[in-house]
């Protein structure tokens, strides 16, 4: 049997044939178009005899209002393996067609099965299966005169809009599962409320130290986040990796050292450091942050709306 992974591919880069290309256990086919153009890249491995009972396909009673339940089978090994070859192979060819093969949808794959023996087929009767990561949608509807209001106060909060804009940029890279990304669109609202224009690391964690507000957002940042387990477990690594305790004491400077080890990028460096590839180590740090810059932005919408409320003799509702 063989393991496989089916990524769509995007970009303008044709291929004068189609077909697969070997090396080692794995094979790559390229899967193009009537034209020639590279629709898809599927990137298979031979199962070892050791891994071949986690192929199994179950087949079970349904559960709720569906008829049946099926577990798929699979090796995490082995799909990390596959989705290391596909990342490596998308950087060689994007720089090979300069820039024409824009991606190869590696976070986002179908599986295959490929059925070599009667035993594999009786192992996964099942031979694909599409997957689709997908954060849910956010549905919301807003009045007419509340949208009157949010004008009517925009000339007041320049910088607040501005950081909103920072927010609404982290928001549509964290749903991009860009969480690297999405951390500095965080972290600079963070860093423009709290840090009083400072830039080094002393007079940084200084000025987060100093504010209140800082801290109290920092302790019900971490408190929400260690609400999930596999949260809590990312967010103490980060800790240690900085070597700090888990504790509100020490988030100033953990953010501050995971901002300056996304800034730089040292390929010999043993520290954590961003890369293309690592995306999703950032998740929890990121939605961290997330949780920070909503709550503080929050806080300043209610500031304004009190001062205009005010000015104009309104009470606030």
């Amino acid at each position: 049997m063989r393991y496989c992974l089916v990524c769509s591919v995007e970009g303008e880069f044709y291929l004068t044939g189609s077909g697969p290309v070997d090396r080692d256990d794995m094979r790559f086919d390229f899967r193009c178009d009537s034209l020639g153009k590279l629709k898809q890249i599927a990137a298979s491995i031979s199962v070892p005899e050791d891994k071949l009972p986690s192929m199994e396909t179950k087949i079970g009673p349904g559960e709720g209002g569906s008829k049946l339940t099926i577990s798929m089978g699979g090796d995490k090994e082995l799909y990390d393996r596959l989705v290391t070859e596909l990342q490596f192979l998308e950087s060689d060819l994007a720089f090979a067609t300069v820039g024409a093969l824009r991606r190869i949808h590696w976070q986002d794959p179908s599986i295959e099965f490929i059925h070599e023996t009667d035993e594999d087929r009786r192992l996964s009767p099942v031979s694909s299966l599409a997957m689709h990561k997908r954060y849910p949608e956010i549905r919301s509807s807003l009045s007419l005169p509340y949208i009157a209001a949010i004008l009517h106060r925009s000339t007041r909060e320049m910088q607040l809009r501005i950081c909103k804009a920072f927010w609404r940029e982290g928001q549509g890279y964290f749903r991009e599962f860009k969480y690297i990304q999405a951390f500095y669109s965080f972290y600079f609202v963070i860093e423009d409320f709290f840090a009083g224009g400072k830039t080094s690391e002393k007079a940084v964690t200084r000025e987060f130290n100093r504010s209140s507000e800082f801290m109290a957002l920092s302790n019900a940042a971490l408190n929400a986040g260690g609400e999930e387990d596999r949260h809590r477990s990312s967010l103490e690594e980060f800790f240690l990796i900085e070597g700090l305790d888990y504790s509100v004491e020490a988030m100033p400077r953990l953010l501050f050292g995971i901002r300056g080890n996304l800034h730089h990028y040292f390929s010999k460096s043993p520290r954590l450091q961003g890369t293309p590839f690592n995306q999703a180590e950032f998740e929890s740090i990121s939605l961290l942050v997330m949780f920070m810059a909503t709550r503080a932005i929050e806080t300043r919408n209610k500031w304004v709306k009190s001062n205009n409320n005010s000015d104009t003799g309104q009470s606030s509702a």
